[in-house]
C-alpha cells in the first residue's frame, strides 16, 4: 500500500513537468490544447469516481456473494468472515483494520488504473495534433518524444508490478485462481494494451515524420 502511495504520488508531480518537455515541439502555441486537455483530464473527478467505482464494486461484489454463500450454506468460516461471527473483540478488531486496508489497496489500486487510461488517451491524441513536429534528427533519438515515452514505460512497468502483487494477496492454499485473481488478470492484459497504443503511436508520430523528410 505504501508503495501504491508513493507510485501516485509520483506519477501527478511528474506528468505535467514530463509534457513540458515537449513544448518545443509544438508550433507556435501548438501545446495549449495539449496542456488543457492534460489539465481537464487531471481535473476531471467525475472519470476518477466512475472508474474507482468499476475497479473497487466487482471487489466487492464478490465478497459480498462469498458472504451469502457462507451464511446460508454449512462448513467452516472462511477467511476474513470472523468479522460477522467473530470469536473474540481481537478478531473483530483484526479483520477490521484488514478490510479498511485491503479497500485502500483496491482505491488506489483504482486511482492508478485512472491515470493510466488517461495518460494513454492523452499520448494517443498526439497521433492526430497537427501542430505537433517530430524532430527526427533529435539527440534522443524518439524525435524529441523520449521523455514522454520514458515516462509511460516507467508508469506502465509500475503498474504491471501493483497488479501482480495484488494477484498474489488472493493466493492461497484454499483458492489458487480466483474471480479476484482472474478480474486483475483483466486490469493486467488492460495494462498490456495501453502499452503497446503508447509504442504504436510514438511509432506511427516517428514513421510520419520519416516520411515527411523524405518527402521533402
Amino acid at each position: 500500500m505504501g508503495y501504491q502511495f508513493a507510485l501516485i504520488t509520483y506519477f501527478f508531480s511528474n506528468v505535467k513537468e514530463t509534457f513540458d518537455r515537449i513544448i518545443p515541439l509544438f508550433k507556435e502555441d501548438g501545446f495549449l490544447p495539449l496542456q488543457k486537455r492534460l489539465e481537464s483530464w487531471l481535473g476531471n473527478k467525475g472519470t476518477l469516481n466512475r472508474t474507482i467505482l468499476l475497479v473497487v464494486m466487482p471487489l466487492i461484489l464478490l465478497e459480498v456473494i462469498r458472504f451469502w454463500q457462507w451464511k446460508y450454506s454449512e462448513g467452516e468460516i472462511p477467511l476474513y468472515f470472523s468479522l460477522f461471527d467473530p470469536s473474540s473483540n481481537w478478531a473483530f478488531l483484526l479483520d477490521v483494520i484488514n478490510h479498511i486496508l485491503a479497500y485502500l489497496m483496491y482505491l488506489m489500486l483504482a486511482i492508478i488504473v485512472w491515470f493510466v487510461l488517461g495518460l494513454t488517451n492523452i499520448i494517443a491524441s498526439l497521433k492526430t495534433d497537427s501542430l505537433l513536429k517530430i524532430d527526427v534528427f533529435h539527440a534522443d533519438g524518439m524525435g524529441g518524444l523520449k521523455p514522454v515515452q520514458s515516462f509511460m514505460l516507467m508508469v506502465v512497468s509500475n503498474y504491471f508490478i501493483i497488479i501482480a502483487l495484488a494477484i498474489i494477496t488472493f493466493i492461497s492454499p484454499r483458492s489458487i485462481v480466483s474471480y479476484e485473481t482472474l478480474f486483475l488478470l483483466f486490469l493486467l492484459f488492460l495494462g498490456v494494451y495501453l502499452f503497446f497504443v503508447t509504442m504504436g503511436t510514438t511509432k506511427a508520430l516517428m514513421d510520419r515524420a520519416v516520411g515527411v523528410e523524405l518527402d521533402g
